[in-house]
Formats: structure tokens, sequence, C-alpha cells
């Protein structure tokens, strides 16, 4: 996997998901209202035609995709989260999907009772530091 220390690309990485050229990856269900919720919150929404591992060309049902991001709301995570139109064969649905399933390793320095999570993805090397402050 390419290396991802400064996060996923918009246009290299997620537009092939969002247009559905490839297929949902590591996608698994979750309560619908959890999404919205998530969608809410993180704004970074677009219109897409989600792809399900198997399906055919056509069947690409409408969806709202929203994009996670770092704790800054800048940097991607290749994770997000869709909104899938009621046309879908149980009707409406909410799955959550990552590029990588993110295996975090802590750096040396880490100060949990400061609120300071320093660290790194092990297998696409995203860097997953947050600060949750004093």
């Amino acid at each position: 996997m390419t290396d991802k220390r400064n996060g996923y690309s918009l246009a290299d990485d997620l537009m092939p998901i969002i247009k559905g050229d490839v297929a949902l990856p590591n996608f698994e269900d979750m309560p619908l209202s959890q999404a919205v919720n998530y969608a809410a919150a993180w704004g970074n929404v677009h219109a897409a035609r989600v792809q399900f591992p198997g399906a055919k060309p056509y069947d690409r049902p409408r969806a709202i995709i929203a994009l996670e991001t770092g704790q800054y709301g800048t940097d991607l995570h290749g994770s997000g989260i869709a909104l899938i139109e009621g046309g879908y064969p149980h009707g409406a649905k909410a799955v959550r999907f990552a590029i990588c399933k993110h295996k975090k390793v802590e750096h040396a320095g880490a100060d949990h009772r400061r609120g300071w999570y320093p660290g790194h993805c092990e297998i696409c090397g995203l860097n997953m530091t947050y600060d949750s402050g004093d």
C-alpha cells in the first residue's frame, strides 16, 4: 500500500469509490441514525453511485458519502460512511467503509493523562496522532 503519512487523496484514493468505479472497501452495516449524525457532523459530503463487491456494473445505487477527516478536519483518513437510497434491495441502508483497516502503533512520548496520543497506522502509515487537550 502507498505511504499515507500525509493522509489520503480525494482525487486519487476516494473519487473512484464516490464515482462507483471501485467497490466500497471493507464495509460493514451501521445504524442509519448514527450514519446521519456522522454525515451532519463531518460535513465532507458527496453525492455518489456506490458499488458493492460482486454487483453488476449497472447496479450502483445512489448514495451520499461523508468522508472522515483527522482531528482538525483537514487530512482524509480514507474512510467514511455511505447513506444508500431505499432502492437497495432491503430499503435505505447505511454502511461504514475504509480503504485501510487501521492498526495504530503508539509513539514514544504518549501522555494519556494530558490527552496526547501520538501514533501512526502500521499498515498504511497514516498519521493517527490526536490531542484531546488538557
